[in-house]
């Protein structure tokens, strides 16, 4: 932006434009002086002050656009007919759940619930994923057993428990 308007030796107070520029894979922040700033001075649509017969650089401020998950499953130990769900939760709303490592398990309105009907040791895989954004994962186990219970017997040195 450059003052080269009218005859006054002040300074001229300038309308950045309004229209929001676009880079794939990044968010817009808004406007800097400074080409490394990590946040912005300035927005689209508000004002700037340029000094008589002065200059001001604006730069663009972008961040990548990426998505984060930012929650941990509760349970990850549930018995053979125990219903399960996870609904898993990200820096960023309206976001698409995708999960793998159990056939047992479904998404549905961005929430994974299912029910175990074989005992194992799952390693699920949970994704979020949005257009424009870096998709994120996070891994974890699901143990599930034939049943949670107990059973116990005198040993030599007092009483020993199973887990069923």
């Amino acid at each position: 932006i450059r003052d080269s308007a009218g005859t006054s030796t002040s300074a001229h107070t300038f309308t950045i434009p309004s229209t929001t520029p676009s880079k794939s894979g990044f968010i817009f922040k808004g406007w800097s002086e400074n080409s490394t700033a990590a946040s912005a001075s300035y927005q689209p649509g508000s004002t700037i002050s340029v000094p008589y017969n002065g200059t001001k650089t604006l730069y663009a401020v972008w961040q990548v656009a990426s998505l984060d998950i930012t929650s941990e499953p509760a349970t990850k130990s549930l018995k053979v007919g125990q219903s399960w769900s996870y609904t898993p939760t990200a820096n960023v709303s309206g976001f698409t759940v995708t999960v793998s490592g159990a056939d047992w398990l479904s998404v549905s309105d961005g929430k994974i619930s299912g029910t175990p009907t074989v005992k194992g040791s799952y390693n699920i895989t949970v994704t979020v994923s949005k257009t424009g954004y870096t998709s994120d994962s996070q891994s974890f186990v699901v143990k599930v057993y034939p049943m949670l219970a107990f059973e116990s017997e005198p040993g030599a040195d007092g009483i020993i428990a199973y887990v069923k």
